[in-house]
């Protein structure tokens, strides 16, 4: 089998560039360090290449392609953009997830995403370092198709997205924002979809990772319905668009995403200089686990026509203190914790005096004969 990757500058004249990379017996990603023994029988679509291999692949391609306009130092091509970076100087990040294609659990999940090609969106997701891609978000509109990083113009368009991700280009996208909510979300909660739970949060990190999660929730089960089913789409357009939208924000108030991959775009074209005040890379991908454990399910109470499960519990914060030191306070709730009586003269009324009225009292107390009763020390 032969794996073709294809310069995107082959519209210069005198340029173009193919790269073959030949994956005849070329190990299954499945195949690689298979931790699991026999029981594991998935065997993906994908070849396996690692991520040095994607590196050295890439930036030999690339090696002609990435411009160099100026000395390192020059990080803004305008001061619009300078004042663009530092208003992103305190922004967060929405870290991407990583999925173990060798977890069982996980298989169903996995064959989907490689039945669509998708499989390196969820592979290789390594740290960023946090300038560079503070310094990308404004520099983007550099031109066209690339953005000023360190003096290079590196390239950023959805052709090259899907070319440095390995994933196939798509003539005809498949419309998902118009599926039919209660259709998506019957196929999905119905026993149609196994371990959807676990591609939601594929979705919700590497897909779809806005962090307004109400403005984002019909659309990501729109996009897994389409993903659940096969259908074909665009995944350079889908980021590139999500990132341009970014890109263009003059207001921060949500976090920066898509940055393990921003950076990971970048590093396989060129090697980044490195400039004084660049810290180590953080924010390795996150672990995506199956799902189907975590949390509380709440079924036919709900009178929903899915299940629905709670990843956020209902705590909060309380203060305990001793009698003596509760003296002088007011509450309006109080709970009263007596596994033993009370041993001074004087303790019980401190302590059912503390709140203002007896509909915010409560008393927990230890087993005896007298269930309705406690003791109140006396002393004439």
């Amino acid at each position: 089998m032969e794996y073709k990757l294809y310069s995107l500058q082959s519209s210069i004249p005198g340029y173009a560039k193919v790269m073959t990379i030949n994956y005849l017996g070329c190990r299954r990603i499945s195949e690689v360090d298979h931790s699991y023994g026999e029981q594991y029988q998935f065997r993906s679509q994908v070849p396996f290449l690692s991520y040095e291999d994607l590196l050295q692949s890439s930036r030999l391609l690339f090696s002609d392609a990435v411009p160099f306009i100026g000395v390192y130092s020059r990080r803004h091509h305008t001061e619009e953009a300078a004042v663009g970076y530092r208003s992103l100087c305190l922004q967060g990040f929405v870290v991407q997830g990583s999925l173990d294609h060798k977890n069982p659990i996980l298989e169903d999940v996995y064959r989907i995403i490689d039945s669509i090609g998708w499989s390196y969106s969820v592979m290789h997701v390594h740290p960023f370092r946090l300038r560079v891609v503070r310094e990308f978000i404004p520099n983007k509109p550099f031109n066209d198709e690339g953005a000023l990083i360190r003096g290079c113009v590196f390239r950023f368009t959805p052709s090259l997205i899907n070319q440095l991700m390995m994933i196939p280009s798509v003539e005809h996208s498949f419309e998902w924002r118009n599926v039919d909510l209660s259709q998506a979300i019957t196929h999905l909660t119905r026993g149609q979809c196994s371990g959807w739970t676990a591609l939601y949060r594929v979705c919700e990190l590497n897909w779809l990772p806005c962090p307004d999660f109400d403005a984002m929730l019909k659309n990501r089960l729109r996009l897994l319905y389409a993903v659940a089913n096969r259908h074909k789409i665009d995944f350079g357009h889908l980021v590139y668009d999500q990132v341009i939208e970014m890109c263009h924000k003059t207001e921060w108030e949500t976090n920066l995403v898509f940055p393990n991959l921003i950076y990971q775009l970048l590093m396989l074209q060129k090697e980044i200089p490195l400039l004084p005040g660049d810290k180590e890379p953080i924010g390795r991908g996150l672990p995506i686990f199956g799902l189907t454990d975590i949390g509380i399910y709440i079924h036919d109470e709900t009178k929903l026509p899915f299940t629905l499960c709670r990843r956020q519990f209902p705590i909060r914060l309380c203060y305990a203190m001793t009698i003596n030191k509760s003296q002088g306070q007011s509450s309006k709730e109080v709970i009263l914790y007596l596994p033993n009586p009370v041993f001074y003269h004087g303790q019980l009324y401190v302590a059912l005096s503390r709140v203002t009225s007896k509909a915010g009292s409560t008393i927990i107390k230890g087993e005896d004969s007298h269930q309705l009763k406690v003791k109140n020390i006396v002393y004439k």
